[in-house]
Formats: C-alpha cells, structure tokens, sequence
C-alpha cells in the first residue's frame, strides 16, 4: 500500500519557525513521508529539520512572485516527479501544527480533495472579499460570494488532484494585481 505524504514550502525561515510543524508531524503518529522544501534556508537548519527525520528539498527560489503563491510551483513539481502517495496533505508551516495522525481521518473519506472551511462566508469576510475583488474582480467575486472561505493552507487529496490543484493555484496566482492571490484563486 502507498504511504500518505505531508509537504510543505518555507522560504528565508529558521529552524525555531517550523519546528512545532516538524515536530508535530512526527509526534502525532503519521507513518507516512514528511517533506518540507526549503528556499533561502540555512543551512544549519535544514541539517536540524533533517535531523528530526524530516525530508528536506533545498529549492530555488522562481522569479519574483511571492512564496505564498510560489508553493504551489514547488509541490506541483515535487508531485510530478513522486506521484506515488495514498494521500497527500499539503499546509502551511509556521502556523500549523498536528494534533492527530490526518491519515486517520483521510483513509475515512470517500473524496479524492479535502478542503478545509474557513466558517464564514466570503461576502461576510472583509480580507478574503477584498483579495478576490481585487484579484479576479466583482463579476467573479458575485459568482461566489455565498460561498464559505476555504483555506488554502490546509489542503488534502489523491495526489492527482493535489498536483493539478497546486497547478492551477500557482498559474492563477500570477501576475495578478493584489499582494497575495493564492486563496482567491483557490475560492
């Protein structure tokens, strides 16, 4: 049976920054791999991550976009080239941390993509509405503004859909004119 994957993407952190996402991705029971991709980290840290039995891919950073959007360019490309997991879960890494094993969860659901809700409607949200006004503009906005935020920091799924998702954030997050478009362009 394949094995479930989390990854994650940091650029220009240290080790203190990720490391209750590190170390909560061991603690909680994942059996699975456990991939952080590194841009502009020192070199001392990735030694600790990879210490902690971490994964660790030292990356380039991708022309100017921000490394919000950038992940996505990075985890499509690490799909691309291991595209055999179960289960692929994909969140941010400062501000995430694993309080139980996802596999359990995930093994459960008859999806193929697990979004995570934000628990408030988009209309309701003045960050999120504004991002996708700006982003996307107010026709797009109408369109979905009824509907719930989901947070594009804590994603799952087969690893066909994650790759194609992390696709498709990463080309509709570029050249756009707001600061940070990967949660628009994921709602």
């Amino acid at each position: 049976m394949a094995k479930d994957l989390i990854i994650g993407v940091c650029s220009n952190f240290k080790y203190d920054d990720v490391k209750p996402w590190v170390k909560s991705s061991k603690d909680c029971g994942f059996e699975g791999d456990v991939v952080l991709i590194t841009i502009d980290m020192p070199e001392e840290d990735n030694k600790r991550i990879e210490d902690d039995g971490v994964h660790v891919i030292r990356a380039k950073k991708q022309g100017n976009m921000m490394i919000h959007m950038e992940r996505f360019f990075h985890i499509h490309n690490y799909l691309d080239n291991h595209p055999d997991y179960n289960w692929v879960i994909s969140t941010d890494v400062r501000d995430v941390i694993f309080q139980r094993n996802p596999s359990e969860w995930l093994e459960l659901l008859p999806y193929e993509i697990i979004s995570s809700g934000e628990a408030i409607q988009i209309k309701n949200e003045a960050w999120n509405r504004g991002n996708i006004i700006k982003n996307f503009g107010e026709y797009f906005y109408e369109g979905i503004k009824e509907n719930i935020v989901q947070c594009v920091g804590v994603l799952a799924g087969s690893p066909s859909y994650m790759k194609e998702l992390a696709f498709f954030i990463y080309q509709m997050s570029g050249n756009r004119p707001g600061w940070v478009a990967d949660q628009a362009a994921y709602n």
